[in-house]
C-alpha cells in the first residue's frame, strides 16, 4: 500500500498513466465525456413531462401491460424515437412500467400489431417475465391518444 506523499519514479509514474489510459478505453472517456453524455440525454427529452401526463391521463395511470398502478413506475415510452416536440403526441407512446419500458427499448419485447399481444424474446421465455407473452396489452379508449401503431 502506498504511503501518503511518497515520491514515485518516473517508472511508477508512467505505469499509473498507461493503465488510466486501458481503464479509459475500456470503460469509456473521462469524466466530463459523461457528463456531456446526461446534458445531451436531458435536452433529447424535452417536452417528457408534458408527454408522460397525457400517457397517465390517458391510461388512467396504468400500466398498458402489466396494469401497474404505481404512478412513480410508470414511464412515457415512445413508439417511434423523439425527434421533436411532434413526437411526444400521445398516440406515439405507451404508458409502461420503468422495466417493461427498458425490455421495450431493448427489442426483448415488443406488440404485436395484428394481436396487439405482447411478444417476447426468446432469452426472455425461461424468466420471470414469461408470463407476459401473449398478454393483452390495454390502450387508450380516446381516438387522439391510443397508439396509431405498435413497436
Amino acid at each position: 500500500m502506498a504511503q501518503r506523499g511518497k515520491q514515485i519514479t518516473e517508472d511508477e509514474f508512467s505505469a499509473i498513466k498507461k493503465m488510466a489510459r486501458e481503464v479509459t478505453t475500456r470503460y469509456g472517456g473521462p469524466p466530463d465525456d459523461e457528463r456531456k453524455r446526461v446534458l445531451r440525454g436531458i435536452a433529447d427529452r424535452q417536452g417528457q413531462p408534458a408527454f408522460r401526463t397525457a400517457l397517465l391521463d390517458a391510461y388512467d395511470t396504468h400500466c398498458a401491460i402489466t396494469d401497474c398502478d404505481a404512478e412513480n413506475a410508470l414511464e412515457a415510452a415512445h413508439l417511434d424515437p423523439y425527434v421533436n416536440a411532434a413526437s411526444n403526441h400521445p398516440s406515439n407512446g405507451l404508458l409502461l412500467r420503468s422495466d417493461i419500458h427498458t425490455l421495450f427499448d431493448l427489442k426483448l419485447l415488443a406488440i404485436n400489431p395484428s394481436t396487439l399481444k405482447v411478444v417476447l424474446a426468446n432469452r426472455l421465455l425461461k424468466t420471470s417475465y414469461a408470463d407476459l407473452q401473449d398478454q393483452p396489452v390495454s390502450l387508450p379508449q380516446a381516438p387522439n391518444t391510443s397508439p396509431i401503431k405498435t413497436h
